[in-house]
């Protein structure tokens, strides 16, 4: 026979983790500081740069901005080990459970810009943001929302080198590879569960919530497909290791107060590492010299 649920205990449990407990939802956004890390980045690299090189191939576009989307494999260990919490109270209470975040959508802006024929500059922001969520109406008066949310804005500044092109008609194909910098800001990470009886309006339970933001790199390799046309097409394989280290906890209202360390008084991290497939699509702004 299963135990009897505490609901107090467990609780008590994920408040080791994430002591702050408040029944708001992460709201993911792009904010300010943000979005000038690319923008500056480009910048300053194209500033020394845009008089003496030029392109390489005629269907070469001198400055490009790519939009691309991919879905990469994704491990955050603290979410998980919470979410993983949240469905042990669930199934003693014998409910449903949420699955645990191994994979979400990656989007991404990022300016291109041809230093020669064979070196681009790149600098760039995303979003990733992956939820697993499970609302049950056991019964009439009451209902059950379980929440394991994780959200960030990977922003990256790197150089990719180009090597020689195959050519086909008008079609070119370029082989690439690369490396640079990347950092995340504005992680976030929310997991818990929230009881509601819906005739009196009270609440038992609480979402934990934690922020932070950190440092990493990324690799790549892919190629870039060229036509006689305002666009051309990149597919490449991404690999990022980015950690949000150290965290600190938020109560719902935006205060934020407090490292997260595990058992042994070590920090904890929100991790953003993982493999990824990237299709872009990159719209030429400049055109060779």
């Amino acid at each position: 026979m299963m135990p009897a649920v505490d609901p107090e205990a467990r609780r008590s449990r994920l408040a080791q983790v994430f002591p702050s407990l408040e029944d708001t939802v992460i709201l993911g956004r792009l904010s300010v500081r943000s979005l000038w890390f690319p923008v500056l980045a480009v910048a300053l690299i194209a500033a020394p740069l845009a008089g003496p090189a030029a392109a390489d191939e005629q269907r070469v576009s001198r400055l490009g901005l790519a939009i691309s989307a991919m879905v990469t494999s994704l491990s955050p260990d603290l979410l998980n080990d919470n979410i993983g919490l949240v469905n042990d109270w669930a199934n003693q209470a014998n409910l449903a459970s949420i699955s645990k975040i191994k994979a979400a959508p990656f989007f991404q802006v990022e300016a291109r810009f041809f230093v020669s024929d064979k070196i681009v500059a790149v600098a760039g922001v995303g979003k990733i943001t992956k939820t697993s969520e499970l609302e049950l109406l056991p019964d009439p008066r009451t209902s059950i929302l379980q929440v394991g949310e994780i959200s960030g804005v990977p922003r990256h500044l790197g150089l990719d080198y180009y090597f020689t092109p195959y050519t086909r008609g008008d079609f070119t194909l370029r082989p690439f590879a690369g490396a640079g910098f990347m950092d995340v800001v504005e992680a976030k990470a929310k997991v818990g569960y929230q009881i509601a009886d819906r005739d009196s309006g009270a609440i038992a339970g609480g979402f934990a919530r934690g922020v932070g933001a950190g440092p990493g790199y990324y690799l790549e390799a892919g190629l870039h497909m060229m036509l006689p046309s305002r666009y051309s097409f990149l597919v490449n394989l991404h690999y990022r290791h980015v950690k949000a280290v150290p965290l600190r906890f938020e109560d719902g209202n935006g205060v934020v107060d407090g490292l997260i360390v595990d058992e042994n008084g070590d920090l904890e991290n929100l991790d953003f590492s993982g493999f990824g497939l990237r299709f872009a699509i990159n719209m030429n702004l400049r055109n060779k010299f």
